[in-house]
C-alpha cells in the first residue's frame, strides 16, 4: 500500500511475533518489500521455530531481501548496547537511507532515532494497517492480543496508550 519506492528495514521482532500469529503478510501489503541484515535472517530463519516458513517463504518470494551491512565497524561500536541484528538493522537503515526501521526495544529505538532513523514498531505497523484500511480497529485489537498470547511483551501503559489512540480512527 506504501509507495514502492518505501524503503524498510525491520529487526527480528516484528518478524518473528507477526509470523507466529500468521500475519506476516500485513507487512508485505503495507511496504511490499522489507529488508533484514545477515544477523536478523540469521535469528529469524531457525527451523523448527514457529513462523519460521512464512518468513522463508517471505524472502522465496523476494519481498524480505537479505542484505549484508558494509559498515561493520559501526555495528560492533554498538555491540555492548544492543543484539546484533538490532544494531545491524539501525547500521542497514542508515545504509539503505531507509524511510523506516522496524523495532520495538526500548534502547534500539532512542538510539535509531538519535541517528535520526524513523522508527515504528509492532503497535505502530498495526496502525498502520488501521489508517489503510488493511485491517479495521477491532481486528488490530485482537492481532494486539495475539501477540501478546504469543509471547510478545509490551509495557503496559505504552499499550495503553495505543489502544487510546487507535480508539481515534
Amino acid at each position: 500500500m506504501e509507495d514502492s519506492a518505501t524503503i524498510v528495514v525491520s529487526n527480528a521482532t516484528a518478524l518473528i511475533h507477526l509470523s507466529r500469529i500468521r500475519k506476516l503478510s500485513l507487512l508485505k501489503e503495507l511496504f511490499s518489500k522489507v529488508f533484514i541484515p545477515r544477523a536478523v535472517h540469521d535469528e529469524v530463519a531457525v527451523p523448527g521455530e514457529v513462523g519460521y516458513e512464512e518468513i522463508v517463504k517471505g524472502i522465496q518470494e523476494k519481498w524480505i531481501t537479505v542484505k549484508d551491512i558494509r559498515d561493520r565497524m559501526s555495528a560492533y561500536e554498538l555491540a555492548p548496547l544492543l543484539h546484533k541484528g538490532e544494531a545491524e538493522a539501525i547500521i542497514l537503515a542508515e545504509e539503505a537511507k531507509a524511510d523506516y526501521l522496524i523495532v520495538d526495544e526500548r534502547v534500539a529505538r532512542h538510539i535509531a532515532a538519535s541517528r535520526r532513523i524513523k522508527v515504528v514498531g509492532i503497535l505502530g505497523i498495526l496502525s498502520l494497517c488501521v489508517e489503510l484500511k488493511l485491517i479495521n480497529v477491532n481486528e488490530a485489537l485482537k492481532l494486539s492480543q495475539a501477540l501478546i498470547e504469543s509471547g510478545y511483551i509490551i509495557d503496559h501503559e505504552v499499550y495503553e496508550e495505543w489502544r487510546r489512540s487507535l480508539a481515534q480512527h
